[in-house]
């Protein structure tokens, strides 16, 4: 038989159709129209984005014929594409779009052609086929078991969020139902240890994909099969379906080695079997006869199987006939499918599911030994205490029982010490599923006390549960701060903070631990949060807050040590940020007063460093905005005067690019006028000594009289002073706070190009590589962002953006000429690599190595315009470096620049 498992098939091989297809296929061949020979030819496109298109184009004609009143000419067409429902194989997109098309026909086309047409399909896909009476006549092969595989993702397919293929589904019920019953007891036969375990694998997943098929069917046609089995006949067939069902079910349950998750999917077959078999009532005594059989007080009350389930062996159930995960998938079934209130039944003066069911959860989580066992029992026991809270929550006060739902009774405390278990396993899913039951219990015990009319600040439990793994419980231990985090959402942070109040520096100093800080931070958050909710909105409670939970994550910024530093930034303060634009200004501005306030024999790197950490992470959340805190400049008369100076110099004697501190946009216009001296020879003459002297006053000047602020946060020459502090990551935070934005088409401001300048030079010699190799990062960002925001100018086409433009066309002409003066003979290895690197951004941003173009945007800068003949030789004396990288990053800028004349005649 032809095998179609590969991707490449978009439908089902001629051969294994079914013969109805044909039919269409012969009604549509009599039409000679266009729409006929399109609709025919989509089998034989091969490429699925094509199929798609083509699709689309003959629906549209075909939704046209419709609202022109002619349904009757478009039904064959209609037909053929529900036929081909049947034919499309998994890896076909065109399936999920038929069935949105079917969707959108008016109701009437959908009930009157393509419902019958679906039917139709379905009818014939359980037909025998290849003289087989049924499916189970004899074993399949591998290869012949994927077409049925094939018809179960169809069906799965037309029943998943497609309302008419679910109306189909209920009228055909027992007839799926029955189909899939057949095929998942001949996967079934078809598995042998004597397979692959490739071969055992495949199989193991036919089977889940048959019983999951199975349970949705039941559940999506509930109320059909309801309705149906007030019918005699349709009983007697359904719970024949029933028993070849679940005969399978306890078969796959008995196998070793089968997946869990067909093992638990087997379990709830059986619960929803026997509950639309009219068993639902009578569940809890048959289980109680067979699977709890070893519980005295269950098999005295229970009763045994109906003559119908006779042979069906349910007595196999019994936990002494199944492995103990076996058993554990079959209790998880019983918890997901039993409904609550047979599960909360009385039980000989017991709870069944309390008293009975879970003790039994709690022995087999002890005999787990793998890890998929292991996570399923705390599932299972999460699953349990989760159903019971929310059936309590709809169904209110159970007076005869509901003291088991106390924190102190045996149950609740049967979790608890499950919990307490197992909040420290290996396995991060099982950890998260017990702060999950923890979460339960503590829900459960609030019940109670809301039922008794208790209140939850005075609760003893509740009180002594938090002391004891507030105190007792070492804070190493991961599953702490879980719990904690569920009792401070009842309880408050104020408690908290009576009981421990240096719970925050307990929780900042386990952001040492990288496997502690996600856990921490989580703590961490909702105790501020939840403590901000219980303050009131007074400058004092204000106060308050920020010194008990702000403060002590600023003191972590300043200290120096890294790890705790890096954990902080990364889990904590992300949060804390996010609480309001006020905490920001509220962190701000206490860092600067540290800063303004340490003494000149106390160092203020630390809480420099803390708070560029703070902005920098603020303009990465895009808490930064221009808006109403825009920059200002305020500038002094003598600062005027000295500017003034500035550009009458610039514009008479100025030769060189210089690499003046710019103040304003009028001193940069003067100095632009100057810009195409670089390309002479003479550029590398410096400035007398007089304007020396002038320019060295006036940026001491302009250093005392700079009242400018940063985005309403700090002054400008806080963020300068950063520039060259002696710490490296510092100067690199604070370049990165300059260059890096989310917006890359916001404008660099000029007061951000003066404060790139002040930094750039100094920093082009670091002998430390990782410092070079994240100053070219940060560079490439900012070349990056001045071409995207440099682009938006262009667009404003106004004055402003005019004079943005002109200043970002100097900023990249000083910045060229500062990298090529820097590759003087003799330079330091460092330097040279730094400025190669960087000349190679703009190469490949900006100069020639562009190759596409944007018509509508202008060259912003080139490369090409500013090399002189003299940068050339400097250039071609690189090539000589000891360094690979530094020759061949020379050679690549040499090769890009070969469209200067200068160059040419060199060479």
């Amino acid at each position: 038989m032809p095998s179609f498992k590969s991707t490449k098939y978009l439908f089902v091989p001629c051969e294994l159709r079914n013969n109805y297809i044909s039919v269409y296929i012969g009604v549509l061949s009599k039409h000679s129209d266009e729409l006929s020979a399109e609709v025919l030819s989509l089998t034989s496109n091969e490429n699925a984005k094509d199929l798609v298109e083509q699709f689309k184009k003959i629906f549209t004609a075909i939704r046209k014929k419709i609202i022109g009143d002619h349904t009757e000419t478009v039904s064959p067409h209609l037909q053929y594409i529900a036929a081909l429902l049947f034919a499309c194989t998994t890896k076909n997109p065109l399936r999920r779009v038929i069935i949105s098309s079917f969707q959108n026909l008016p109701k009437s086309v959908q009930e009157a052609v393509v419902e019958p047409a679906i039917l139709d399909g379905f009818r014939h896909m359980f037909e025998p086929t290849q003289g087989r009476s049924s499916l189970s006549d004899a074993v399949l092969s591998l290869e012949e078991m994927v077409p049925l595989r094939h018809n179960v993702d169809t069906i799965s397919a037309i029943t998943e969020n497609f309302h008419l293929g679910i109306d189909c589904a209920g009228v055909l019920c027992l007839e799926i139902l029955h189909y899939l019953t057949q095929l998942a007891q001949t996967f079934y036969q078809v598995y042998s240890p004597s397979l692959s375990p490739l071969g055992q694998n495949e199989v193991m997943h036919h089977c889940l994909e048959a019983v999951k098929l199975t349970n949705r069917i039941c559940q999506k046609t509930a109320v059909t099969l309801e309705t149906r089995m007030k019918e005699d006949e349709a009983l007697s067939q359904l719970r024949n379906i029933a028993k070849q069902c679940i005969s399978t079910d306890i078969s796959i349950l008995k196998s070793d080695g089968f997946l869990i998750d067909c093992k638990t999917s087997s379990a709830m077959n059986i619960c929803l079997m026997l509950n639309h078999a009219g068993m639902e009532e009578k569940v809890l005594g048959l289980f109680s006869h067979t699977v709890f059989s070893h519980i005295p007080v269950l098999r005295d009350t229970g009763s045994p199987p109906p003559s119908w389930l006779d042979g069906v062996g349910m007595d196999q159930l019994a936990q002494g006939d199944l492995t103990s995960t076996s058993y554990l998938c079959f209790m998880y079934g019983m918890l997901a499918m039993v409904p609550m209130e047979t599960l909360l039944s009385l039980v000989g003066n017991r709870v069944f599911l309390m008293d009975c069911m879970l003790p039994e959860l709690f022995d087999l989580s002890e005999r787990c030994s793998d890890v998929g066992s292991k996570l399923l029992a705390a599932k299972s026991i999460c699953l349990l205490t989760q159903r019971v809270r929310e059936h309590l929550e709809v169904r209110g006060s159970y007076e005869d029982w509901q003291s088991c739902f106390h924190g102190n009774s045996v149950a609740l405390q049967s979790c608890l010490q499950f919990v307490f278990t197992a909040w420290e396993d290996a396995l991060d899913a099982v950890r998260f599923v017990v702060r999950d039951i923890f979460q339960s219990v503590v829900s459960l015990h609030l019940w109670y006390l809301q039922s008794q009319g208790q209140c939850t600040q005075d609760d003893e439990f509740l009180h002594n549960l938090c002391l004891t793994i507030l105190h007792d419980v070492s804070w190493s231990c991961k599953g702490k701060y879980g719990t904690l985090s569920v009792l401070v959402r009842h309880l408050g942070s104020a408690r908290m903070l009576a009981w421990d109040s240096g719970i925050a520096m307990h929780v900042m100093q386990q952001m040492q631990e990288h496997t502690l800080a996600c856990y921490a931070s989580e703590l961490y958050e909702c105790l501020f949060r939840c403590h901000m909710a219980e303050l009131d909105q007074s400058e004092s409670s204000k106060v308050t807050w920020f010194t008990q939970w702000v403060v002590p994550v600023l003191e972590t910024l300043c200290q120096k040590s890294n790890l705790q530093k890096k954990h902080t930034i990364e889990y904590v303060l992300p949060r804390l940020l996010k609480c309001g634009e006020n905490t920001l200004h509220r962190i701000i501005s206490h860092l600067t007063q540290l800063v303004n306030s340490a003494d000149k024999q106390t160092s203020s790197e630390t809480q420099l460093g803390a708070l560029i950490l703070c902005l920098r992470r603020a303009r990465a959340l895009g808490m930064l905005k221009k808006g109403g805190s825009s920059m200002a400049v305020a500038l002094m008369p003598r600062q005027q005067n000295a500017i003034k100076k500035h550009t009458e110099i610039t514009s008479t004697n100025m030769e060189g690019p210089g690499t003046l501190d710019l103040q304003t946009d009028e001193t940069v216009e003067a100095i632009s006028n100057e810009t195409e001296s670089c390309c002479n020879v003479d550029a590398f003459k410096s400035v007398s000594q007089k304007e020396n002297a002038m320019i060295s006053e006036i940026e001491s000047d302009n250093s005392k009289g700079d009242c400018e602020v940063w985005y309403g946060l700090v002054t400008v020459q806080m963020l300068k002073d950063a520039l060259v502090c002696r710490d490296e990551q510092v100067r690199l935070d604070t370049f990165a706070l300059l260059c890096e934005n989310q917006k890359t088409s916001e404008v660099v401001v000029m007061s951000e190009l003066r404060l790139i300048r002040s930094f750039i030079p100094d920093n082009f010699n670091n002998q430390n590589p990782a410092f070079r190799q994240q100053f070219v990062a940060l560079l490439k960002k900012l070349l990056l962002r001045l071409k995207e925001s440099g682009g938006a100018l262009y667009r404003q086409k106004n004055k402003n953006s005019e004079t943005g433009m002109k200043s970002y066309q100097d900023f990249l002409a000083w910045l060229s000429r500062a990298m090529l003066d820097s590759l003087y003979p003799g330079a330091s290895f460092a330097q040279r690599s730094t400025c190669l690197s960087g000349l190679g951004l703009l190469l490949d941003l900006y100069g020639p190595l562009t190759d596409i173009k944007e018509p509508s945007t202008p060259e912003l800068f080139l490369l090409n315009d500013i090399i002189v003949e003299c940068d050339l030789y400097t250039l071609l004396h690189c090539l000589t470096d000891s360094f690979e990288d530094n020759k061949r990053e020379a050679a690549r800028v040499l090769i890009a620049l070969t469209g200067k004349p200068a160059l040419q005649q060199l060479m």
